[in-house]
């Protein structure tokens, strides 16, 4: 969606991006914030917002049905984009206690290549291996600004420009625009063009996809989906908030009653290809690097899952670092060697194993 902004608006979002900035904030009684490499900072030469400045940015960009969204939910998301910077944006407009205020998350336009992520280059081999499958779910999981949209967004690229595949990405909101290659993509937008994920999931079993993305599996409704359009012939990529592998199989388990729990063990032990798990902790010059856990699912795995024995994923991680497989902790300990990021940013993301 092209929006016109005003003037206002149009110069915090031109200093965010001369400063290299992830995310805007609006607030009322405060001057602009950005975050850059993950600090907030003032943009100091900047007036204070009042509820009527932030009003004045935030209404012209909303249509009657996002209105009427805040108004009676009091959040409202969209993404948006402004042909003056060739960027999408990902707005949230919310009301709170004077009047409303907004969060932007700056895009970027062009879809990383799967090697500039910053995965460990001994895991590439597998996560080569994983675009080439025809059927299998993949989980990519980590907090909120991890990633883990950047992470879909350079594999399912990088498999639409390499393979005749028709690929359907439920999205909320839409991120990253895909151009078609050796592939086709349909990009579908909860709210917009779908009422939710789940509903969405059920009609993509319908439109004869190849690779299905799910921006998010948030309910029981919709892991069940996608655990079943995965064992149907289907390539799958989600995510989770969860910040390791055994926490990953862990909470789906969990989703379901007690009664149905072996059985999704089962069902996951035969359809998971892969969890890589993602946080983005800051470099020695302020940026931000990759730091990955990744677990693909050999029969070992697999077993592991069946039986119940989760907590042991970890070890069987480590007893694969040969084949690429690797740990958050052994990951976050050769960014520190490659003096990428220190001990006590380390620290900050390490998984403890108690």
């Amino acid at each position: 969606m092209i929006v016109d902004v005003n003037e206002s608006l149009k110069g915090i979002i031109a200093i965010a991006i001369a400063e290299n900035a992830s995310d805007i904030h609006l607030v009322p009684g405060k001057k602009p914030v950005i975050r850059v490499h993950g600090k907030l900072k003032e943009i100091y030469d900047y007036p204070i917002l009042t509820e009527t400045d932030i009003a004045d940015m935030i209404y012209p960009m909303i249509d009657n049905r996002k209105k009427l969204q805040l108004n009676k939910q009091g959040s409202v998301d969209f993404a948006f984009q402004i042909d003056l910077f060739n960027k999408r944006f990902r707005a949230n407009i919310f009301k709170q206690r004077v009047g409303v205020a907004a969060a932007f998350r700056i895009l970027s336009g062009d879809i990383p290549n799967i090697y500039d992520l910053g995965f460990p280059i001994m895991s590439m081999n597998i996560i080569k291996d994983i675009l080439k499958k025809s059927q299998g779910l993949v989980l990519v999981t980590g907090p909120t600004g991890s990633g883990k949209s950047t992470t879909l967004a350079a594999f399912i690229q990088e498999i639409i420009v390499s393979s005749p595949v028709h690929v359907i990405t439920i999205e909320d909101p839409i991120e990253y625009v895909f151009n078609h290659g050796e592939g086709i993509v349909n990009q579908r937008e909860v709210g917009m063009q779908t009422p939710s994920f789940a509903q969405a999931l059920k009609d993509a079993l319908r439109e004869d996809p190849d690779v299905i993305m799910v921006g998010e599996m948030r309910d029981l409704e919709t892991i069940k989906t996608a655990l079943t359009a995965a064992e149907t012939g289907h390539l799958v990529f989600a995510t989770l908030h969860t910040n390791s592998a055994p926490q990953t199989i862990s909470r789906i388990v969990d989703v379901f009653p007690p009664e149905q729990q072996q059985q999704i063990r089962i069902q996951l032990a035969d359809t998971l290809l892969a969890v890589i798990s993602q946080r983005l902790p800051r470099t020695k010059d302020g940026r931000r690097h990759l730091a990955v856990e990744l677990m693909y699912n050999i029969p070992a795995i697999a077993n592991l899952i069946r039986s119940n024995k989760i907590p042991n994923i970890h070890n069987m991680i480590e007893l694969n670092y040969s084949k690429g497989m690797i740990t958050m902790n052994k990951h976050l300990d050769m960014l520190i060697e490659q003096g990428i990021i220190t001990e006590e940013e380390a620290r900050k993301y390490r998984i403890s194993l108690k």
